[in-house]
């Protein structure tokens, strides 16, 4: 009897042993399960989440870029926690694109599209010089715009101009003088005229033209002016290299040259 009754209790205290281990084993099973219901916190590059920390399953959370960053590529800006443990896909954080640079009479390097917070150097081509305030360097701002900096200038300067009187109906050539002028460069005389009503004209408007200089030596320009029609007034002329103005010698770019236009005897406008 006494062995059978030790008997018992081995078999009831193996039992308890099996059971403690299945007990172990259904509890580990549930740790692990938990663990899988968290996601972590939401990373990206450039950017922040929200709300941040650990994401449980289900859970979803809001993408947003630093400044100078924009949301692109595939996925979704909101994204969601899954019962595997996984976020679903979210897009990434790009660098802004201020575009291309383009500087008139000199070149930007390096070439094409420059990316939020990159530096371009410019290089100013043959016939043109740094001129303005600031830094060689131009940069890729969060906004999508260049910071100011330097820009190409022609080397040429022009000192004057004549006749600073003409008559309006009749072209009239006007001569540039000036310095560093080179043959095949392309000026443009720019004219604009603020003129008065006179007989048959009941009123009056700003008129702008332009037209090409001819090249006549390394002093000398000469401008083919535009017909005016109008009964006279006042006019001023600029002159530029490749669109850029030119700036006259002891004075800014545009500080243009004053023209008075007189009427025409007879004519549309006369006074």
């Amino acid at each position: 009897a006494m062995l059978r009754l030790g008997a018992g209790v081995a078999q009831l205290q193996l039992l308890a042993v099996m059971m403690l281990l299945l007990c172990a084993g259904g509890g580990m099973e549930g740790v692990e399960g938990s663990e899988k219901k968290g996601c972590g916190a939401y990373w990206v590059e450039h950017g922040s989440a929200s709300p941040p920390g650990l994401i449980l399953a289900g859970g979803r959370v809001r993408i947003s870029c630093e400044a100078g960053y924009r949301l692109d590529g595939p996925g979704h800006d909101i994204v969601q926690c899954q019962n595997d443990g996984g976020f679903t896909e979210g897009r990434r954080c790009s660098p802004v694109s201020c575009g291309s640079l383009a500087i008139v009479g000199g070149l930007v390097l390096p070439r094409g599209p420059t990316l939020f917070p990159s530096l371009v150097t410019i290089k100013c081509g043959h016939g043109f010089r740094l001129a303005g305030e600031g830094p060689v360097e131009r940069k890729c701002l969060a906004d999508g715009t260049f910071s100011a900096g330097r820009v190409c200038s022609p080397l040429e300067v022009w000192l004057s101009a004549e006749p600073r009187r003409a008559v309006a109906g009749e072209p009239v050539d006007v001569t540039v003088d000036g310095k560093g002028f080179e043959e095949g460069a392309f000026y443009e005389c720019q004219f604009e005229q603020s003129c008065r009503g006179g007989l048959g004209v009941s009123t009056c408007v700003r008129e702008r033209s332009a037209t090409r200089a001819r090249f006549v030596s390394s002093s000398r320009i000469s401008c083919p002016s535009p017909v005016w029609v109008h009964g006279g007034g006042d006019a001023e002329l600029t002159v530029t290299k490749s669109g850029v103005l030119l700036e006259r010698e002891g004075g800014g770019a545009a500080q243009g040259v004053p023209f008075r236009f007189e009427g025409v005897p007879g004519g549309m406008g006369s006074d």
